[in-house]
């Protein structure tokens, strides 16, 4: 990370090392996101190849830089001592010189190769949906455009749509085949950290029960008054948001339900 001028450490203004990151960010900006961002206009109407360029690469790019801009702007937090990049137990004393540097590099190296896996394997699947979606929209306007075929014309389109049909079920069959266990182990990894975000939310609401339970009733006037204090700032749920946009809870989770399944509904209408 220091590497790329990201570390979390302050930034000074005056000092050079803190706009080292204009070098990795300026790169992804004029080798990778702008291109691939003015590619779309060339593609556009070709969904195959819009479902490479997004998925490939633009989407992953653009969170790139997204992140890049956050994590810098987030360096006027000063870490004290030496601290790994993930908070990790190691059965060593971990701060002595080279041991620190080597376990940093090799946290660095086996986080790289879980994000990499991560997001390459996760882009691998949305590439083959969006592959036969295409497949099956172009299967589709063959078969609107086959009562213009004649006789043996006729004949010989329907049998290449009819094999065509036959090896996309299977395509999309080995897709399900491949990869079910895989979206089920994710699924269940997602609503686990859900579940565990909901869980600070209602820890949260319980401090004000606590301190209704506790024995106010033997303090001094002024004393059980000043835990008001804690009851009214209580009373505002800890909770971790996405983007400042919407926080995580139960409400959430239902409403994504909701969403999901009405935008489902739409897909369906419009494309029956």
């Amino acid at each position: 990370m220091k590497i790329f001028g990201i570390w979390p450490e302050e930034r000074k203004y005056n000092r050079a090392s803190s706009y080292v990151v204009l070098i990795p960010l300026t790169m992804m900006l004029l080798f990778l996101g702008i291109p691939q961002t003015i590619d779309l206009y060339f593609i556009w109407g070709d969904i195959d190849l819009i479902a490479e360029n997004l998925s490939l690469g633009n989407m992953t790019v653009l969170l790139a830089i997204s992140k890049t801009i956050i994590f810098w702007f987030s360096g006027r937090f000063r870490f004290v001592g030496r601290t790994l990049i993930l908070r990790s137990y190691f059965p060593y004393d971990i701060q002595p010189t080279p041991i620190y540097e080597l376990t940093v590099f090799a946290q660095t190296v086996a986080a790289y190769c879980t994000s990499g896996i991560y997001t390459t394997v996760d882009t691998f699947v949305v590439t083959l949906i969006f592959h036969v979606c295409g497949q099956y929209e172009n299967l589709k306007q063959r078969l609107r455009n086959l009562p213009s075929q004649r006789g043996n014309d006729f004949k010989a389109e329907l049998s290449q749509i009819v094999k065509k049909h036959d090896s996309l079920n299977r395509f999309a069959d080995t897709i399900e085949e491949q990869f079910n266990d895989m979206l089920l182990l994710q699924m269940l990894g997602c609503t686990i950290q859900l579940c565990v975000t909901c869980f600070l939310v209602i820890l949260s609401k319980g401090i004000t029960d606590a301190v209704y339970e506790c024995p106010w009733y033997d303090l001094s006037p002024n004393e059980a008054r000043s835990l008001m204090i804690i009851m009214l700032r209580a009373r505002i749920p800890l909770h971790i948001t996405a983007g400042k946009f919407c926080p995580f809870s139960h409400n959430l989770f239902s409403n994504i339900l909701k969403t999901s399944m009405s935008y489902l509904s739409v897909l369906y209408a419009t494309n029956s």
